[in-house]
């Protein structure tokens, strides 16, 4: 029983780590953008 919900809480935790990753990439990407629109390239 015990293990279960262990599984299901590890399993939300990489959810949420992916989903930081993913925020962190677009942020990356958005700010290189807007670096190459002032740059003008």
């Amino acid at each position: 029983m015990s293990n279960h919900i262990l599984n299901q809480k590890s399993q939300l935790n990489l959810k949420k780590f992916q989903e930081a990753q993913v925020k962190r990439v677009v942020a990356q990407a958005s700010q290189m953008d807007r670096f190459a629109l002032y740059l003008g390239i």
